[in-house]
């Protein structure tokens, strides 16, 4: 990310991110752990598990 890590953008820039390559409103995308750290957990409503690899483009296991 390009963004600096200051009042949160570099996290905004990474749900934005996430919600463009989900195909999703970023409303739908919540930081749930890691807000200051290198580790972080994002939580996506409204989409399965299988579904939400699927439009990553992760394998299924």
């Amino acid at each position: 990310m390009r963004e600096p890590a200051e009042k949160g953008r570099a996290n905004a820039a990474v749900a934005r991110l996430l919600a463009d390559k989900l195909a999703i409103p970023p409303s739908r995308i919540r930081l749930a752990r890691g807000g200051s750290s290198r580790e972080k957990l994002f939580e996506v409503d409204g989409l399965s598990e299988d579904e939400l690899m699927r439009r990553l483009g992760a394998p299924i296991l």
